[in-house]
């Protein structure tokens, strides 16, 4: 190992970090260098490896250096399992584009990976008894806490050495271990994108005593503009100008002059940072009012911003999975689950209600006149017109196959027939591939007393009733008491 590389880095600010790190983890880490040789650790390692070392069991060591092959030929992180019946995760450390070392966090239980106790005892030259109760006091880990802290290890492989590295050369210890820790702490809270992005922007500020922060982020639909206060700034049409000019690395930009214009002089000076990740350009970062940045701090901001885009598309993906789980995935409307939790609440507000359930007619013989492709475009451009014609206020679900529901919150039958009508006459007269009606069951409560099940029976029945008298209409009832009175209306 060559230790002069280690030697070249600030190592009382990688402890501090490392500490910082394992306690938010509440996990050890270590890293080490080449030769499998520790050079800093940090946390407090479960009772079960005390009691090996206790024992003068030293297998630590020999299992790093048996995987650190595997681990030096890749990027990513690397998991396995050791003698004691933990596993590990562990990530290749670089700096000077080699690789010097690895991060690893130790003492993961996953499951009961021990399946024979009295061999492996006899092993570790340890009594079983010992081994078993060790072993049990070790907490569990599931597999989404152990996705996330090895997205948080690779975090930290990715930037502590350049900052223990920087730190040693500029002496900027403090103001750069504050920065990460901050990041990291920002990346390991699960936050929707705006919120997750909002995080970032008071962060930046702060660490840059900017005087504001935007975030512009790339989108299908186009560019879409986050800002920190509702300030125009410079606006987003300017802010678009300058990317297109300063596309590579972060730059520093008299707005004033590079743009000819005569914005306020708290807005002139901007420090642009790209938002990157593995060559996806997500967007940018614009602080507003920045001095006292230099030029020899750009390539540092540009290592900050490819850790931002980490966190950025964390969130981005972490939105993207919440919404799949409660949205129908071809149509894009909420699916069954989330739909009936809603209406369990609006219920619950005692309020008057109204729901519809609405079905397709003839949507078997669509299917087999057009086939299934034709049958599911069919679904998506219904569930459009549903979406298009209820209000904010309403929930649009995915009922099964070919049937749609429409919660109605705090809305009489006044309200809810003029909308089912509309729904009803816009899919006639829309041009599918044939003609296309639908059935509508559509029933009003103004009972407090009933249940989701109760009021949905009730819609089910005017649907039914809707389609054997013929299709193409909508069957509206009232539901005044507990006694189910029913009045059609």
């Amino acid at each position: 190992m060559k230790d002069y590389v280690f030697n070249r880095v600030d190592k009382e600010l990688w402890k501090e970090l490392q500490d910082k790190f394992a306690q938010e983890i509440k996990l050890p880490v270590v890293t080490i260098d080449l030769e499998g040789n520790t050079i800093v650790s940090s946390g407090e390692f479960p009772f079960i490896c005390e009691l090996l070392k206790n024992k003068k069991v030293t297998l630590c060591k020999k299992e790093w250096l048996l995987h650190f092959s595997k681990l030096r030929n890749q990027e990513n992180i690397y998991f396995f399992p050791c003698k004691g019946g933990l596993f590990n995760i562990a990530a290749p450390l670089k700096l000077f584009g080699e690789v010097i070392g690895a991060a690893i966090i130790c003492g993961i239980r996953k499951d009961d990976n021990i399946k024979n106790y009295s061999q492996v005892a006899v092993q570790l030259h340890v009594e079983e008894s010992e081994l078993i109760d060790a072993f049990n006091k070790v907490k569990k880990q599931d597999q989404e806490e152990i996705i996330k802290k090895a997205e948080l290890l690779n975090l930290f492989v990715q930037t502590t050495p350049t900052i223990a590295k920087k730190s040693y050369d500029s002496n900027k210890k403090n103001h750069e271990l504050d920065m990460l820790l901050k990041l990291l702490n920002i990346a390991h809270t699960k936050k929707k994108l705006e919120k997750t992005v909002q995080s970032v922007m008071g962060y930046l500020i702060e660490i840059t005593k900017a005087v504001d922060c935007s975030i512009l982020l790339n989108k299908e639909e186009g560019i879409q503009k986050i800002s920190h206060t509702n300030n125009v700034q410079i606006g987003i049409d300017n802010e678009q100008k300058l990317l297109g000019r300063f596309r590579q690395g972060s730059n520093l930009i008299n707005v004033n002059k590079e743009l000819g214009l005569n914005v306020d002089s708290k807005y002139n000076n901007i420090l642009i940072i790209p938002l990157k990740s593995k060559q996806k350009e997500l967007g940018s970062i614009m602080l507003y009012g920045i001095n006292g940045i230099k030029e020899q701090d750009l390539s540092f901001y540009s290592v900050l911003g490819q850790e931002i885009s980490l966190v950025i598309l964390n969130a981005i993906q972490y939105e993207e999975i919440e919404i799949l789980a409660i949205k129908d995935k071809l149509t894009n409307v909420y699916n069954r689950r989330y739909f009936m939790e809603t209406l369990s609440k609006e219920i619950a507000k005692q309020e008057p209600i109204s729901l519809m359930l609405i079905d397709i007619d003839d949507f078997g013989n669509y299917n087999n006149n057009y086939g299934h492709q034709e049958g599911d475009k069919l679904l998506r451009e219904i569930s459009k017109i549903l979406k298009e014609n209820t209000r904010v206020i309403d929930t649009v679900g995915r009922y099964g196959g070919e049937e749609f529901i429409i919660l109605l919150p705090n809305t009489k039958s006044t309200q809810a027939v003029p909308i089912a009508e509309r729904i009803r006459s816009i899919i006639e007269q829309t041009k599918f591939n044939d003609k296309v009606t639908v059935s509508i069951g559509l029933v009003s409560c103004m009972d407090k007393r009933i249940r989701p099940e109760e009021l949905i029976r009730e819609t089910d029945k005017a649907l039914y009733e809707a389609k054997s008298k013929g299709k193409n209409m909508i069957i509206k009832r009232a539901i005044i008491d507990k006694n189910m009175s029913r009045y059609d209306l």
